[in-house]
């Protein structure tokens, strides 16, 4: 996911060990900087080995810069974080911005500009 026109996050097999979950997908996310060599991408996020899998992505709906991660624990139970972005910077301030979403394991989380969407 594009995260900025010149940086990317990735989750891949990055040549380290345990770089994938048991399950087999991506257990590191990085963020990987435009014209850099993958090696010099840093790590922004990390599950467990016993995660089914990882994930971060970026994007910009109607106007409102979403930023998502989630751990994928089990089929159908997932852990949310989420942080705004304004104007790339976070929306409050410093630190990592990220908050947990206190939704239920297994509803699916999206958004219409400023707006959640919440599906169970």
């Amino acid at each position: 996911s594009y995260r900025s026109p010149d940086e990317l996050l990735i989750g891949t097999d990055f040549g380290e060990e345990e770089s994938w979950t048991e399950s087999g997908h991506s257990r590191v996310m990085k963020s990987w900087k435009r014209g850099t060599p993958l090696s010099d991408a840093t790590m922004v996020y990390e599950g467990l080995v016993s995660d089914v899998a990882v994930s971060q992505w970026s994007y910009t709906d109607r106007g409102y810069h979403h930023e998502f991660r989630t751990r994928t624990i089990a089929l159908y139970n997932v852990y949310w974080e989420y942080r705004a972005v304004v104007d790339g910077e976070e929306e409050d301030g410093g630190g990592c911005g990220f908050r947990h979403v206190p939704i239920p394991p297994d509803a699916n989380l999206r958004t219409f500009g400023g707006d959640a969407i919440l599906t169970l």
